[in-house]
């Protein structure tokens, strides 16, 4: 379960490292519990993928620094 802080800092856009990890935890688990259930979450799911990519980014871009 995510935190509520982290949730909010996921909506800013603005996280520490902890509460990446956090985030990104979180949302791979949900992206793949809601993939499953196929059209009927899709929209939800689509939502839930985009935070993925999104946070898999800033991931990536704290790797390159």
């Amino acid at each position: 379960m995510i935190s509520e802080k982290t949730l909010d800092a996921v909506k800013v856009g603005i996280l520490t490292d902890e509460q990446l990890d956090e985030a990104l935890k979180h949302y791979r688990d949900l992206e793949k519990n809601l993939k499953c259930h196929g059209e009927i979450y899709h929209l939800c799911w689509f939502n839930v993928y985009m935070t993925l990519h999104t946070l898999e980014g800033y991931l990536e871009s704290r790797k390159n620094r």
